[in-house]
């Protein structure tokens, strides 16, 4: 037993050492991934947002006899049918218009969120080690 004991120990000790020596660079390398990935989630983020507030501005100044182009292309219609064809364009556009807000929100959501964490890391490394830490510890 004392035998398994020592030679534990040894390992632990050999594993020890070699987590030490490890460290600095596993730091910079974690510290470099995390401000590259944290950067590119903030531009894409960004670029979703402004993607769909450029689709929102283009729905909403949609002149009215002219359709959406995501719609499909207008059928000729007997006029008992227009009714309908305007319905489904007025519903289209609504839901549109919700989906874009709740993409527009959450794309601005992520941007702050990730844009605070890229500039920490890019500013303050050592700042953004400890808050990620001990997010990791609860």
């Amino acid at each position: 037993m004392d035998e398994l004991a020592k030679q534990l120990s040894k390992m632990l000790d050999g594993s020890q050492k070699f987590i030490l020596e490890q460290a600095p660079d596993v730091i910079q390398q974690f510290i470099l991934w995390s401000r590259i990935s944290l950067t590119l989630m903030t531009a894409i983020s960004l670029v979703v947002a402004i993607a769909a507030i450029f689709l929102l501005w283009k729905m909403i100044h949609v002149p009215k006899d002219k359709k959406l182009s995501w719609i499909g292309e207008k059928m000729e219609m007997e006029e008992g049918f227009a009714l309908i064809r305007s319905a489904n364009e007025a519903f289209l556009r609504v839901l549109t218009l919700i989906t874009d807000i709740f993409i527009i929100t959450g794309a601005l959501v992520a941007t702050l969120i990730n844009g605070y964490y890229a500039l920490m890391v890019w500013i303050a490394p050592k700042v953004y080690l400890i808050v990620y830490i001990t997010s990791c510890l609860k």
